[in-house]
């Protein structure tokens, strides 16, 4: 559950499970790609024509990069960039009347999960990037509202909360928070202060994790997983993108990270076909990726943005080979996803269970591996020890350590 829909619940608006019955629809946009723009579009189509009478609000990055959504802005009732976005949420009625009384239920078929975001907007220039023009410089949210937001997810029963941002390993460093100066002394505050079951982070940048505590997995309930982005395996190509690290530098990060703390799953992003990147440069992000042994890869071709340095730089790759050396990355992605998962079957992990799906319940654990099981009870939100079997089609089969009759892994 985001920080959107808390707020839209606590007015008193009531979430449906089908977009066809809904009053108010709000779309919230992607812009970091061209792609994630198209499915933007795409979606908003799709919604207007299933539900023709409602009001359908269109904010986030896309919104704010173009106001007329390429086109598409006239399908939408209102477009509200990033700028009066919070209004959607901060200002009761903002979005539509809600319903009267106080705040409404939270269904026990939503998320188990809640994105907690810890600060906005980000003071990197990456070449290829967009979205530090659409949020604005780096600004932290008070260390204050953050504990009694995941206090409140507590209460609501929530087991699991992801600190994210724009720039997330940048908490604290604009000076607004005496005495929560960064990232790891709000982690340490979370621990100490909540009671929450789970506290995962999101995407760190590689050279904020340096100055990350490691101490801090000392305590189990901060989940054994780092995402951090790597764009490309290719020092030339890491310099034309404005990114501040050379491939031996984050290669020794990760082997650090990875050596520290036991079971860690280390995802990332890549860009393939970046502008001057060659057939040599494209190998080596291969021979890195390989080498880190990542447990999940995001790969994305290189997509133009309009008005970042990239987009005019020479030596544009060709679209069809940046979709080759995407489909590269991704086979290869596939690979070490087997290896990670491979290397945990045996063991007994802590698991998330989230929903049900084709008669088995699905869940994550710790270190993000997507775990299935068959069980009769309810598990639907609930941490259990789970035995990692086998590795099935999505993910690995496990077997519920207790309070399930009829289980099996079959």
């Amino acid at each position: 559950m985001t920080a959107l829909e808390r707020a839209l619940a606590s007015q008193g608006h009531e979430k449906v499970a089908d977009a066809r019955a809904a009053d108010v629809i709000v779309l919230n946009t992607c812009a970091v790609t061209a792609e994630a723009e198209r499915k933007s579009r795409q979606l908003l189509r799709r919604l207007r024509r299933e539900n023709p009478r409602a009001e359908i609000i269109v904010t986030g990055c896309y919104a704010e990069l173009d106001a007329s959504l390429g086109g598409w802005a006239e399908t939408a009732s209102r477009v509200v960039g990033n700028a009066a976005k919070r209004a959607l949420i901060g200002e009761p009625g903002q979005v539509a009347a809600p319903v009267a009384g106080a705040a409404g239920p939270r269904p026990r078929g939503g998320r188990t999960r809640a994105l907690v975001r810890v600060q906005e907007g980000c003071d990197n220039r990456c070449a290829y990037c967009v979205v530090w023009k659409l949020r604005g410089p780096q600004m932290s949210r008070p260390a204050a509202a953050i504990l009694n937001e995941v206090q409140e997810l507590v209460r609501e029963g929530r087991q699991e909360v992801v600190l994210t941002g724009v720039h997330t390993g940048a908490y604290g460093r604009d000076g607004s928070e005496p005495g929560v100066e960064d990232l790891s002394a709000l982690v340490r505050l979370l621990l100490a202060r909540t009671e929450i079951a789970r506290i995962r982070l999101s995407s760190i940048e590689p050279w904020d994790l340096a100055h990350l505590d490691l101490s801090l997995w000392d305590d189990s309930r901060l989940c054994r997983h780092l995402h951090v982005p790597l764009q490309s395996g290719s020092d030339a190509v890491l310099g034309r993108m404005g990114r501040r690290y050379t491939t031996a530098q984050y290669e020794q990060l990760v082997r650090g990270l990875q050596a520290a703390i036991p079971d860690l799953a280390v995802t990332t992003d890549v860009i393939a076909g970046f502008p001057g990147e060659s057939q040599s440069d494209h190998e080596s992000t291969l021979r890195l990726a390989h080498r880190c042994g990542f447990a999940r890869m995001h790969v994305f071709p290189y997509s133009e943005r309009p008005g970042t340095e990239a987009a005019g730089m020479a030596g544009q790759v060709a679209p069809e080979v940046r979709r080759r050396r995407a489909s590269e990355l991704r086979r290869l992605a596939g690979e070490l996803r087997q290896r990670f998962e491979e290397a945990q079957l045996g063991k007994t992990a802590e698991v998330l269970w989230e929903r049900r799906r084709g008669g088995r319940w699905q869940g994550l654990t710790s270190n993000y591996v997507s775990v299935s099981a068959e069980c009769e009870s309810d598990v639907r939100n609930i941490v259990k020890p789970t035995l990692l079997v086998v590795r099935g089609e999505a993910g690995v089969i496990g077997l519920i350590q207790d309070d399930c009759r009829g289980a099996s892994t079959s």
